[in-house]
Formats: C-alpha cells, sequence, structure tokens
C-alpha cells in the first residue's frame, strides 16, 4: 500500500532545506515511476566525454561528431549559444548549461538553428532573470512564440521565463506536455490550460507564488508529475480533470494556503508526501485510490527536516479502503506511525450537522430543537429501564439522532408515539439491550441503527416504512422480528439484512400495502413470487416452495443448519449463494421451469449429494453446486477460502443441456438417461424395457378381464332367456289351466 523509498525521503529532506529560491531538485526516486528528468541528467553526465572548454562556453563531442554545450562559464545578460565551437556544430545542450544554482544573469538566450536536441532537464530552470528566449530561424525542432520555447510542432512548452512581463498566461491549444520546471516561479497569477494537455512533469508549475486558482478541469491529464505545483505558496483553489489517476510525490509540497481539495472520483494513487506542508486540515478519498503513499496527508515538515503529523488531521473515506489503512498505517523502518480520525462520509455528514446545532440539555438528554420538532442527540442515562419523553417543553419529541443511544447501558429503552425517524447507529453497540419499544409513528430506521445489539431477542418495528442497511448488523441473540405490513424498504440493493442474525426463528409482517409478507415465518415479496429471507434459525426439517413462488432471491436460505429437504417446485430462479452452507440440506426437487441457478446456490452444502436439472436451465453459476468451503470454520471471516468438490456428488442431466455442460466443466459425475420416478433415478432403458414388457402383461389382464366380462354378459343374458322362457311356460300353463277350468265349469253346466 505505502511507496516506501529511503531515496526519495532524502530528496525531499534536502529539497525542504534548501531556500525557496533554491533550484528545483526533479529526483523523485518511488518504486512504480519511471526515471526522472534528474535521474536522466544524472545517466548524461556520466555517459559524458570528456569537457572542453572555448571562450564562454564548455561543451563535450558527441558519438555523432557534434558538440554538446554543457557550461556557460560567464555572467552575461544576453547569453547567444553558438552554432558552432572549435569547428564543430553545435546540436545540443545539456541539462546544467547555466548552473546547478540559481544566479545566472541571463535575461535573453538565443538558441541556434543547428540545435537538435534540448535536455529535458530544463538547462533554463535556474534562470530567474529570463525574459525571453530565441529560436535562430532554421531550426528544425524548436520554436519561440512570443519568448517562450516549444518544440517545433508545439506539443510541448519548454520554458516560459520567469521574469516574463506579464501576469496571464494562455498556454496553446495543441500543447500536450509541459516540461520540467516548464512554468516555473514566474509572475503569473493566472494560467489558461488547453484541453490537448496530457502530461506534466516535475516542476512543471512549481513556485508560483501569485497564482491562487488553478482550473486543469478541462485537460487530460492523467498524472501530476512529482513537486508539479509544489512552492506555489498563495494556491487556494485546484480544480483537477477526471482523467486524473495519479497525484505525483510532493505535487502539492508548501501550497500553504489550500485548504480544501476535492480529489477525482478515478483517481487511483496518491503518492508520497503529495499534500505535505499544505493548509488542509481533512481530506475525502475516493474509494478507488488503492495507493496513498506515506505521509502524503497530515504531515508538515519540521525545521531540521523532519515530519510532525497532525494529530487532529481527518482522513474521509469508505470503510475498507486505502483511506482507512492510510489513517492507522506505520512503518518502524521509517519511523512514522499514523493515527488520524477517520470517519465515512455519512459520518462526517452526520457529524457537521450536529456541530450545527443549538445543543441543549433536559435531565439526562442533550437534544436541539430544528423546525419545532426536538432531535434526542444524546443519552446519558445510566438507568436499567429508559423511557424517552414524549415531548421536552411542550415541543413533540420526534427524532432520535445518530449515536443517541449507543453504548448507553440500559436493558430496555422505550421510544413514544410520535417518533418519526431513528437515525442510522442510534442504538449501535448497546450491548445490555434486551427489550426495544418502537412506536407506529415511527417511518424510518437508519443505517446500522441496531448494529451490535447482541442480547436483544425480539423486536417490532413499529410502523417502520425504510430500513436501512445494516440495520441489524451483529444481532446475533434476535429470535423474532416483527415488521410493519406498511414497509416499502428493507436495506439496500443486493444487501442480505439479516445474514448475521444467526439465531432468529421466525419473521412475522403485519398487514398492510407494503412490499413485503410472511408465512409460516419466512420472508416474501407481498405477492409470494419471491422468497426473501428464510430464517437461519428456523428449525423446520423440510420445506415446500408456496404455489407461486418463482423467486429464491441470493442468499435467502443462507447457513440454515436445521433444513433438510427442500421441494422447489415451480420456482425458475435461485440466487447467488441461496443455499449456501445449509450443512443439513439432503434432498433438493427442482423445478423442471427452473432457467437460473446463481453462484455458490448449493455451496458448501454438504450432505447433499445430487441434483436433477432439466433442460429449461440456461445459466448455472460458478460453484453453483458439489462444492464445500475446505475451511468450513471461518464460512463468514474468510472470504479466500478455497473450494473442493464433495466426494461422491452427482448430477443428473441429459447431454446438451447447462446442467451436462457445468458437471463436465467441473470434473462432476454427470448421469444421463434417466427419469425420476416416485423420487428414484431410472434408467430410460430399463422403463422402456419395463414397458414393453408391462404392455404384455396389461395386454393379458385387459384381455382376460374382457373375456370374463364376456362370459359374464353371456351368462347373464342365458339366465335372462332361462328367466323368459320359464315365465312364459308359467303363462301358458296358467292360460291352459284356466282354460281347462272353464271347459269343465261348462260341462257341468250343461249336465245340470
Amino acid at each position: 500500500m505505502m511507496m516506501k523509498n529511503r531515496t526519495a525521503a532524502l530528496l525531499l529532506s534536502l529539497l525542504i532545506c534548501a531556500s525557496a529560491a533554491a533550484a528545483p531538485m526533479s529526483a523523485w526516486a518511488d518504486e512504480e515511476e519511471q526515471t526522472t528528468a534528474a535521474e536522466e541528467a544524472v545517466q548524461e553526465d556520466e555517459t559524458e566525454a570528456e569537457e572542453k572548454t572555448s571562450g564562454d562556453f564548455t561543451y563535450t563531442v558527441t558519438d555523432e561528431g557534434t558538440a554538446c554545450i554543457t557550461r556557460y562559464n560567464a555572467n552575461e545578460k544576453d547569453v547567444v549559444i553558438p552554432g558552432t565551437i572549435d569547428g564543430l556544430t553545435v546540436t545540443e545542450l545539456g541539462p546544467w548549461v547555466f548552473g546547478e544554482e540559481d544566479g545566472s544573469a541571463c535575461v535573453k538566450a538565443t538558441i541556434p538553428a543547428s540545435v537538435e536536441y534540448i535536455s529535458s532537464n530544463n538547462p533554463f530552470k535556474v534562470c530567474m532573470m529570463l525574459e525571453e528566449v530565441i529560436v535562430e530561424d532554421g531550426n528544425e525542432n524548436y520554436v519561440t512564440k512570443d519568448g517562450v520555447l516549444y518544440t517545433k510542432d508545439m506539443t510541448k512548452l519548454f520554458v516560459y521565463p520567469a521574469k516574463k512581463a506579464g501576469t496571464s498566461f494562455e498556454i496553446p491549444e495543441g500543447v500536450k506536455t509541459l516540461g520540467s520546471a516548464a512554468i516555473y516561479a514566474t509572475s503569473l497569477e493566472t494560467i489558461k490550460f488547453p484541453s490537448t494537455l496530457e502530461e506534466t512533469s516535475d516542476f512543471s508549475l512549481g513556485e508560483n507564488v501569485s497564482i491562487k486558482s488553478v482550473d486543469i478541469s478541462g485537460t487530460s491529464i492523467e498524472e501530476l508529475g512529482s513537486y508539479c505545483f509544489a512552492g506555489c505558496t498563495g494556491l487556494e483553489e485546484i480544480k483537477f480533470p477526471e482523467s486524473l489517476r495519479t497525484i505525483g510525490g510532493a505535487a502539492f509540497y508548501g501550497c500553504k494556503a489550500l485548504t480544501s481539495v476535492e480529489l477525482p472520483g478515478l483517481l487511483t494513487a496518491i503518492r508520497q508526501y503529495a499534500f505535505i506542508d499544505t493548509g488542509l486540515t481533512s481530506v475525502t478519498i475516493p474509494s478507488t485510490v488503492q495507493d496513498i503513499g506515506y505521509c502524503a496527508f497530515g504531515y508538515s515538515t519540521t525545521a531540521d527536516g523532519g515530519e510532525t503529523a497532525d494529530p487532529n488531521f481527518v482522513i474521509i473515506g469508505e470503510y475498507g479502503s486505502a483511506a482507512q489503512t492510510y489513517a492507522v498505517d506505520a512503518d518502524s523502518d521509517y519511523g512514522y506511525s499514523n493515527n488520524f480520525i477517520f470517519r465515512s462520509p455519512d459520518e462526517d455528514s452526520d457529524l457537521e450537522e450536529i456541530l450545527s446545532f443549538d445543543r441543549q440539555t433536559w435531565g439526562e438528554y442533550e437534544f436541539a430543537v430544528e423546525n419545532g420538532e426536538v432531535y434526542i442527540l444524546l443519552c446519558n442515562s445510566t438507568d436499567a429501564v429508559v423511557k424517552v419523553p414524549e415531548e421536552i417543553y411542550g415541543i413533540p419529541v420526534t427524532t432520535i439522532y445518530s449515536v443517541a443511544f449507543s453504548n448507553t447501558p440500559a436493558e430496555e429503552v422505550i421510544i413514544p408515539e410520535g417518533v418519526k425517524e431513528i437515525k442510522k447507529l442510534a442504538f449501535n453497540g448497546c450491548y445490555y439491550l434486551k427489550k426495544l419499544t418502537l412506536p407506529q409513528s415511527l417511518e424510518t430506521i437508519g443505517d446500522s441503527a441496531f448494529a451490535d445489539c447482541d442480547v436483544l431477542e425480539t423486536l417490532d418495528l413499529g410502523g417502520a416504512v425504510t430500513i436501512g442497511a445494516d440495520a441489524f448488523y451483529g444481532c446475533t441473540s434476535l429470535k423474532e422480528l416483527t415488521i410493519s405490513g406498511n414497509c416499502q424498504t428493507i436495506g439496500v440493493d443486493d444487501e442480505e439484512p439479516f445474514i448475521t442474525c444467526s439465531q432468529l426463528e421466525k419473521i412475522t409482517v403485519t398487514s398492510g400495502d407494503g412490499k413485503f409478507s410472511s408465512q409460516d415465518g419466512v420472508l416474501y415479496s407481498s405477492d409470494k413470487k419471491a422468497l426473501l429471507y428464510y430464517p437461519q434459525g428456523k428449525t423446520d426439517k423440510t420445506f415446500t416452495a408456496p404455489k407461486g413462488l418463482k423467486i429464491i432471491q441470493q442468499s435467502a436460505i443462507f447457513a440454515n443448519k436445521y433444513l433438510e429437504e427442500a421441494d422447489l417446485s415451480g420456482v425458475e430462479e435461485i440466487g447467488a449463494g441461496a443455499f449456501e452452507g445449509c450443512t443439513a440440506l439432503k434432498k433438493v426437487k427442482l423445478s423442471k421451469d427452473l432457467t437460473t441457478l446463481g453462484e455458490y446456490a448449493f455451496l458448501d452444502c454438504t450432505e447433499l449429494k445430487s441434483l436433477r436439472f432439466y433442460d429449461k436451465l440456461e445459466t448455472i453459476g460458478d460453484y453453483a453446486c458439489g462444492y464445500y468451503y475446505e475451511d468450513q470454520a471461518n464460512l463468514l471471516e474468510d472470504e479466500e477460502n478455497g473450494e473442493a468438490l464433495i466426494e461422491g456428488f452427482k448430477i443428473y442431466a441429459d447431454k446438451g443441456t447447462k446442467g451436462y455442460d457445468y458437471a463436465k466443466k467441473n470434473n462432476i459425475e454427470v448421469v444421463t438417461d434417466t427419469v425420476e420416478v416416485f423420487g428414484k433415478n431410472i434408467d430410460k432403458r430399463l422403463l422402456y424395457i419395463f414397458g414393453g414388457g408391462l404392455g404384455a402383461v396389461l395386454a393379458a389382464v385387459i384381455g382376460v378381464f374382457v373375456s370374463k366380462k364376456a362370459k359374464k354378459k353371456k351368462a347373464e343374458k342365458e339366465k335372462a332367456d332361462r328367466k323368459q322362457k320359464a315365465a312364459e311356460a308359467r303363462k301358458k300353463k296358467a292360460e291352459e289351466e284356466e282354460k281347462s277350468s272353464d271347459g269343465k265349469e261348462k260341462e257341468n253346466d250343461e249336465q245340470a
């Protein structure tokens, strides 16, 4: 994280000890930076041939047989560099032509047409009396415009004379680079920068004490060179471009009038000493910043060239970021140990608001009155039971402010009706709080409002409509939670608001028109199409998805140790980590309509030995199933644990499906051509064979059945026929008997 380099520290110390008028020391040693101009100059010196002197100039002979001027030995105001010397064409100007310290009397310098190269270390940087630079006609590499030296193509500005008349300067469009000490120790009060500017070098704009405001927001600069604005003691404002990624070492060293900066949102590196000896008392560092050099903020220099930290300096940044690390960073090799105040942006905003209040005291409370309402700012009570007043001096209490009850030793707190808001961290760290009564008038609960209330077992959130992020973080004893039926928001985005509530058994949502509902202690969306949270402490061994359930949200059934079976029929989407850590889970029935299985969905479900996937599955994430954490003890604490395959895990899926592809990719055993019958996986081929035999048996059975039915029908018909014939015989006999009887009666009558 911290860039540590002894050479850089030494160079800075030397610079600090030097007078304000001393020549800029352009060497900057930082492990990740490229070779600087001063280092380049040293390299040039090391490779120099034997120096020769002719008249007022010292020179060396280059490999090409031309002359490189290395020193001007006179003290004239008007210096004309010769085109030839001792018969050699002058093609180069070395880094120290006018010396290594201020004091040159040069007011006007003329460069011959023959010069092809001028050291990037800028030989004119010590010419504090320079008013004008002239390049003779015909030079193919350099040009001057109004006394300012540029490369021929006008893409690099080499020298703006320190004593050039005027207080304002507009760098021409087309200039891409400002060279070393390019605009150094001038009388300028304003500089306008071109949109084409891409690069600055060491001391490019240093020691311009009259400049109060710099706006480079319209440029494309990605890195500010080392000491870029060093010594600009009057600088009060700097506007950075969004393109900026790196602020070089000591870039704003000595800018004592600079009391605030707004760093660009994509900045990634701030080098060592970047803002040492400025007027900053605090800084907000973007979360994009990954590297912060030592002594970058919060330090000033001492008379002996050392550094001293401001213990009241405030670092504002996101928790877990480089900013937080820098606030407490230390290194024994360099003898520094940071102990700066660190706050998140939200905390800083809250603090500013609190400090703006007119604080008053009423009994054991500190409060403020805003817009005719009382804000409770602090509770100083040591009682076991605390009842917040409904009003103070006749003014209604409506808000419990941030950290108002934080670390209060109360076991029970009663919040009265009329309170509408509990701000972030209001009850954070109430380690003795067992019971908390919240009113139906409550509308908003802030971020981390009850964080680390680790003995709180039951909580009714009253009428809260909005519940902030991490509101229940660390509530490890919470067993029952009641949420208003009118609640619209719990947490933010994909946050998992109950992930640390390991003992939570039941969530109840009252009636209302909000976005949530509950069933059997489980939290759902209001339409019950999405399962949002299945309590970790819920002891049921089986779960059956309610009819109409389509989505199981991210981490919804995270780390439940009791659930053994889950019937997810009808579920179309299972989110990332949905069943992660459900170590008792043995059996899962996935829906044929499942289309998405998120990453880590069944990670660390060590008892789950198989899953069946169907052809509608379109997406399956990394480590979705078949894996466990090798170090289960650090499931939540260590995100870098390795994942390993669960021994014996199988996937049942047909070839050409996403499930089959996942299995092959992860070297998981995959079984194809099977179907599930009554919970058992049956080989389709056996089913075909069995199906054929079964058909014959069924045909035989049906044949017997039909035969028996036909015989029965025939027997019934024969029986009916017999009954009919018998009836007809009886009828005929009766008729005959009747006829016979009638004949006898007639015979008897005749005899009589």
